[in-house]
């Protein structure tokens, strides 16, 4: 039986934890479904203003939904993890990961810029086709965080690839990392630092004036989400998931409750709890162990997490989570220019409410089925490929 102590001691390469060949978790393709709503929700609703105040505070606490990202962070932190630990980090397996990561990531994400190359012209979108010629470089290569921090926010349709910047130099640099893991006498000191220095780093950085956007937008600075998922894949990958699980559940509570009073802070106008320090630090973090949590939970055992995230309809949803991601911003970018938009419905007739309902269903429809379109006749076809590069994973992210 492998005790806590000593699984916490590799000695070398040798030792590093090899799990078996990794089986398919439903949960938590549910919970990346969970996750591109809360996003959906927080980008459809941006820019509107209701008459009636109880609606109207709940586009404001919708403005806080962009934690959903963070969602996307922990998932994807566990699972590269895990796939990696799976492969015992051969050369060979680094290379299998890198070639079955560039062919689940780069198509779709290449494809959507280019077809706003192609397709920015049509829609008048000269200002964001224009930004996408000058600055091209930065983005296919993953890089367009960094002018973010430089330079602000880029034009429509581009401003949401930030995040996949971070987990694309997450995947390129984090294999390096848990090699150099395999010569320390203990991995847990390292991912703890990893999971708290971020959320230090940005409550220090932000008290002392440092540009709020850089420390949104740049990996060191967003690390902890993808920190948490690591360490529970080191957790499983060592047998002592369930203890994981019980320091997360102690945790889980602060968690909690920081997110509902700072969700209550962005729907109550001229009330602050926090700082805006403490909240830069706070948000992300306690997004991170909120999800970690769920992880843990379905993982560990059969109950309401499990089957609440394994529901036919939401795993559908998650399946097609990185597509819906990628087009539903360009879905709202263009009905923003038009009549069908919320932000144009102060001339209608019958309330704003419902015409924001009909908008929500609408522009999420056509998101889904451009997302549905480009799994089944894009990605899937491509992704077959994986078949002449296996991974120790038996069905892999």
């Amino acid at each position: 039986m492998i005790t806590t102590k000593s699984a916490l001691q590799p000695a070398g390469p040798a030792q590093l934890p090899h799990a078996k060949p990794l089986s398919y978790v439903p949960h938590l393709d549910g919970l990346r479904g969970i996750a591109i709503l809360l996003v959906m929700a927080f980008h459809f609703t941006q820019g509107v203003t209701l008459q009636n105040p109880f609606t109207d505070a709940a586009v404001d606490m919708a403005s806080g939904l962009f934690i959903g990202v963070d969602v996307f962070f922990v998932i994807s932190g566990f699972l590269i993890t895990r796939i990696l630990l799976a492969s015992n980090l051969t050369k060979r397996a680094y290379l299998v990961f890198t070639i079955r990561r560039v062919l689940r990531i780069f198509p779709p994400y290449w494809f959507y810029l280019i077809a706003c190359l192609a397709l920015l012209p049509a829609l008048r979108q000269y200002s964001a086709r224009n930004y996408l010629n000058d600055h091209w470089l930065w983005f296919f290569t993953y890089t367009n965080n960094f002018r973010i921090a430089l330079e602000g926010w880029p034009a429509s349709y581009l401003s949401h690839l930030w995040s996949l910047a971070i987990e694309e130099q997450f995947y390129l640099i984090w294999p390096l990392v848990l090699v150099l893991l395999a010569f320390m006498r203990s991995w847990l000191p390292f991912l703890v630092l990893a999971v708290l220095g971020p959320p230090l780093a940005r409550f220090f950085l932000a008290e002392t004036g440092a540009n709020p956007l850089a420390l949104y937008v740049l990996l060191p600075t967003r690390l902890d989400p993808l920190a948490i998922g690591a360490l529970i894949a080191f957790c499983e990958s060592r047998g002592v998931l369930r203890h994981c699980h019980k320091v997360m559940k102690l945790l889980v509570i602060p968690a909690g409750i920081f997110m509902l009073v700072y969700l209550a802070e962005r729907s109550l106008s001229g009330v602050s709890v926090f700082s805006m320090p403490a909240r830069i630090a706070g948000q992300h973090f306690a997004t991170g162990l909120l999800s970690g949590v769920l992880i843990t939970a379905g993982l560990t055992r059969a109950g309401v997490v499990q089957q609440l995230f394994s529901r036919t309809w939401i795993v559908k949803i998650g399946k097609v989570s990185y597509s819906l991601y990628l087009w539903h911003f360009a879905v709202n970018a263009t009905f923003r220019n038009t009549e069908l938009h919320p932000e144009a419905f102060g001339k209608a007739d019958l309330p704003v409410e419902v015409y924001l309902l009909v908008y929500l269903v609408l522009a999420g429809l056509i998101s889904y089925l451009i997302a549905i379109v480009s799994w089944k006749y894009f990605e899937e076809p491509i992704l077959r490929l994986k078949r002449y590069f296996p991974s120790p994973a038996a069905r892999p992210a």
